[in-house]
């Protein structure tokens, strides 16, 4: 069924008759979500599923399946999704978000950013797919370039081919912790509104409401901001 998997991870104890889930990841998703090792949040949740009897398959594939395997039931649920990331929001249906996460802006070293008036003269890099809001959404930028990854952000910034990155906050903050060579990038104070982070489910899944019952029990008992305190994380 899943030929063209890169990692199945699965989580379980005594499994109870039907008490079984498939989530799907992108292969873009890293830590401080997913590892392959059981040392992510998203692992995290599987983990205190199975220790209420659920069998959890994690499988990552590659971003442009996630949403077709799902939707033809070929999996139950996408583990890390928005309803602005989907081609058809009516076909899916959303637990409650385990993150609000402002987008951060992140650069090299340089004077504070205060107003979105001084992107006028930056060349910013978003990540693909995200729906940013206002004021951001209508600043005027320099030129923007779209990734799917923070290492290509990384990448970009350190070699002086971009001036600000927008990034998940608590993305940035693991990776700065484990990372050394991150070192250098700042956090400016200024945020940017952008999406929450859900669960989906197609909406005509026959065990919908019994999935997402128990990942919105385990999301609400597992708060990830909390959880990433763990990290002893930077301010900047």
């Amino acid at each position: 069924m899943f030929r063209a998997f890169l990692l199945i991870l699965v989580f379980w104890t005594t499994v109870a008759s039907g008490k079984q889930m498939t989530w799907l990841l992108s292969d873009a998703h890293h830590m401080p979500y997913f590892d392959g090792q059981g040392n992510g949040y998203i692992e995290v949740l599987a983990q205190a599923l199975a220790s209420e009897g659920w069998r959890i398959d994690l499988v990552q594939l590659p971003r442009t399946r996630v949403e077709s395997t799902m939707l033809t039931q070929q999996a139950d649920l996408i583990a890390i999704t928005n309803p602005n990331w989907v081609d058809d929001r009516s076909k899916m249906l959303f637990s409650d978000a385990y993150i609000h996460q402002p987008m951060a802006m992140v650069s090299l070293p340089m004077p504070p950013i205060t107003s979105f008036d001084q992107l006028a003269d930056k060349r910013v890099i978003e990540f693909a797919g995200y729906f940013y809001k206002e004021p951001y959404r209508s600043a005027e930028r320099l030129s923007t370039v779209y990734i799917y990854r923070p290492e290509q952000g990384y990448r970009m910034l350190l070699a002086d081919r971009a001036d600000v990155l927008l990034l998940d906050s608590l993305i940035l903050d693991y990776q700065r912790s484990v990372d050394h060579r991150l070192a250098p990038l700042i956090k400016h104070d200024l945020l940017v509104s952008s999406d929450s982070v859900h669960f989906g489910i197609a909406s005509d899944h026959p065990e919908r409401d019994l999935m997402l019952e128990a990942i919105n029990r385990v999301i609400a008992n597992n708060n990830m901001q909390d959880w990433m305190h763990q990290f002893d994380l930077p301010s900047n």
